[in-house]
């Protein structure tokens, strides 16, 4: 009675094996393909985020929107003009530009996780995989509308809530729940 019990635990741990194994490799994968195509992936969502940017922060005219590679890894580098006026040090004025750079790989990672469940998940053909990721893309560009573009607004409304000693907007309180386990789990989501 104990050898087939043996044999039936020896199979599940060789099982558990071999989807942990592929699972790390589709991970690998898709983590070199994500660091192959930074670039191409910057250029590619640049103008769904100005038009989103648009759409969530009328009052930022847009100055320069740009995937920026001079340092060692690129960076989206968003430049506004707030068209609002505000109080600065007791006086209206215009608040002026501001600039904020957000690494091109926090997109990514979405990317990456939202491929990666369809592509690891065990039991399924090949043919159910690309069912799979038909269904990823729309939500990747849910989650991607969720995240990095709220974090450029939150950039920009958190400087101006310091020089005008203005209080938490809605992007600042967004960018605060994904920065504390939330992009992860929206990832995960």
């Amino acid at each position: 009675m104990q050898q087939p019990l043996l044999v039936a635990r020896s199979l599940l741990a060789g099982s558990l094996l071999r989807t942990g194994l592929w699972i790390v490799t589709v991970y690998a994968a898709l983590t070199l393909a994500a660091l192959i195509g930074t670039n191409a992936y910057g250029e590619l969502v640049l103008p769904f985020y100005g038009w989103e940017l648009g759409c969530i922060a009328p009052n930022y005219q847009i100055e320069k929107l740009e995937v920026d590679r001079s340092g060692m890894q690129p960076w989206f580098t968003v430049r506004v003009e707030d068209r609002e006026l505000g109080f600065i040090d007791g006086r209206l004025r215009p608040v002026g530009g501001m600039e904020c750079s957000i690494l091109v790989m926090h997109g990514l990672q979405h990317v990456v996780l939202l491929l990666l469940v369809p592509l690891a998940w065990p039991g399924l053909n090949w043919k159910r995989r690309l069912m799979a990721i038909a269904v990823a893309v729309p939500l990747l560009f849910m989650v991607e509308f969720a995240d990095i573009p709220w974090a450029i607004v939150r950039s920009f409304d958190n400087e101006k809530a310091y020089l005008t000693h203005g209080a938490s907007s809605l992007a600042m309180t967004w960018m605060e729940i994904l920065n504390t386990g939330g992009r992860l789990a929206l990832g995960l989501a």
